[in-house]
């Protein structure tokens, strides 16, 4: 049987054998004895935020015709995720580092195995091939996934990019509520100012042509 099996290869070639069975072998002793056991944390969330007031009229054409922008904190926190800041809040005091470094990772897996580039910059880069954002614009929900090698890991780093997330989008939030309550108040200011220059230009045309109220003692135009 052995010598079958050698004959059946021969006939098929080199190339064959190169192309085909060298790296199928090697697939099944990577994923069968190599690699690492992958856990994914899932977590789905829908951004919500205070409706915008049209600061102008264009604004308001832009808002009655659906031309407004929407979706700005979603988009913050997409790009809060995948970003810098992001990774040295999860790697503050090395926790980060410590998760994909372990003996939880295989030699292939984990992060700098052999010691050559434990700079910051390819941290992030590998952290960029372990969380994975999409966002559905039909429904408006967005997925966040997060990879680790062990569960607990993927659970706590999934949770600690929401808790960041969700802060990030109460602050644009907070903020934008502050620049409308300014906004507002100014108006108030700017029409209780202009209320009282009003009155006191018909304070001054009353003492100046001697009449109480100029619309009772206007004469009509013939």
């Amino acid at each position: 049987m052995f010598r079958s099996l050698m004959e059946r290869l021969r006939r098929l070639g080199p190339l064959f054998l190169l192309v085909v069975c060298a790296p199928t072998l090697l697939a099944t002793v990577y994923f069968g004895a190599i690699a690492s056991d992958v856990y994914v944390s899932e977590s789905r969330f829908i951004v919500r935020s205070p409706e915008k007031a049209a600061g102008n009229g264009l604004g308001m054409l832009f808002k009655a015709t659906g031309f407004a922008r929407a979706g700005d904190e979603i988009y913050a926190a997409h790009e809060f995720i995948g970003s810098r800041d992001a990774l040295a809040t999860l790697d503050r005091d090395g926790a980060f580092r410590r998760a994909y470094s372990g003996d939880a990772a295989s030699l292939i897996d984990r992060f700098d195995p052999l010691g050559f580039d434990g700079s910051r910059e390819a941290l992030f880069r590998y952290y960029l091939g372990k969380v994975r954002v999409r966002h559905d614009t039909t429904s408006s929900i967005t997925t966040l996934e997060t990879r680790a090698f062990t569960p607990q890991d993927a659970e706590r780093i999934n949770r600690a990019l929401l808790e960041q997330a969700e802060a990030l989008v109460n602050r644009i939030n907070n903020r934008g509520r502050r620049d409308l309550i300014a906004y507002a108040e100014n108006e108030v200011a700017v029409a209780q100012r202009n209320a009282g220059e009003a009155a006191a230009a018909l304070a001054a045309y009353r003492n100046r042509e001697g009449v109480v109220d100029p619309e009772r003692q206007a004469a009509p135009i013939s």
